[in-house]
């Protein structure tokens, strides 16, 4: 068993009122198959639960990250916590290697933005350097090629440190990403990820500017009109249930925006998943990192694709296709 503890965060990255059980019981269920999501059973925090938090916290926090913890802490006063399933619990008596395998470092891309920024210019990259970098979300494609792409490049990465370069796990991870169990299931998480945002964050700012007569990414959460506060409102379990079912693919009106609004931030939570894979099982396949995203961020991933788009269409206007 595992515990799922809940953050005190200064930049909560959630404002939703669903809890994650009902999110993924209620509204995952419908999109990704009922046997790679997690299961969370609520503990209600009495006494003794919030002692042994206390204890958790006083052990594991001097070990974080200070940017970690300087964004957040253990919450040692919830309503609540989760217990699941400890995917990385090993049953037999042979030693057990658990590794995560992360495709982009976020502090080191998130550096790097800010001094592209700074200089008011994308990284220097060249354009063969570009073509010859793979997708992380190739690891999703269950398409052959890619995959064996990206799982080289991960395993052979020379970074995070330490890093891994092990022929043999390459060779491992490559046959379980193949099994067409797990095809399948990519397959699915792709589609999905395109069938709910068929829009886009760009054609959901346009919708917003003609709509709210403003742009989305100038909006401040503290002057919001009265039809920007219910665009930007959170997400209802039934409004979840009803976008999953239905995200449009064209807006007329603001009920279609809201609509388009909460479909794009469930395909932002299948973007941002992980997966466990048992590399000595043909079947242990789970999903983690469920998340539902926060509606009121929305501003703020809009302005992150407009910096985006106009740093790369730079990048490539001094990087053409022959160069």
């Amino acid at each position: 068993m595992a515990l799922r503890l809940r953050k005190t965060c200064k930049k909560p990255t959630s404002d939703s009122a669903i809890s994650i059980d009902d999110f993924i019981s209620k509204v995952l269920v419908n999109i990704l198959s009922k046997d790679t999501l997690p299961f969370y059973r609520r503990i209600p925090a009495d006494a003794e639960v919030i002692q042994f938090l206390q204890e958790v916290s006083a052990q594991c926090e001097s070990m974080r990250p200070q940017h970690r913890r300087e964004s957040g802490s253990i919450d040692l006063v919830p309503t609540y916590v989760f217990a699941t399933q400890d995917l990385t619990s090993n049953t037999s008596s042979t030693p057990c290697f658990v590794a995560e395998i992360k495709s982009i470092l976020k502090a080191e891309l998130a550096s790097k933005n800010k001094q592209s920024q700074d200089k008011n210019h994308a990284t220097d990259v060249s354009r063969a350097e570009f073509e010859a970098r793979y997708d992380p979300l190739d690891l999703f494609s269950a398409d052959y090629n890619r995959i064996q792409a990206a799982v080289t490049e991960v395993i052979g990465a020379s970074e995070p440190d330490p890093h891994l370069i092990i022929n043999e796990l390459a060779c491992l991870l490559m046959a379980r990403l193949m099994h067409p169990q797990i095809w399948q299931e990519l397959d699915t998480l792709v589609k999905e990820q395109a069938r709910l945002d068929a829009i886009g964050i760009e054609g959901i700012a346009t919708a917003w500017d003609r709509l709210t007569g403003s742009r989305l990414e100038d909006c401040e959460l503290e002057t919001l009109s009265e039809l920007q506060t219910t665009l930007l409102a959170p997400a209802s379990l039934e409004e979840y249930r009803y976008a999953a079912a239905y995200p449009p693919t064209a807006i007329k009106n603001a009920s279609d925006l809201r609509t388009a609004i909460i479909a794009h931030l469930l395909s932002a939570t299948l973007k941002d998943v992980s997966f466990f894979v048992d590399i000595d099982s043909r079947t242990q396949f789970h999903w983690v990192d469920l998340d539902p995203k926060s509606v009121r961020k929305l501003p703020h991933y809009a302005l992150l694709d407009a910096q985006i788009s106009k740093s790369f269409a730079r990048w490539l206007k001094s990087h053409p296709p022959d160069s």
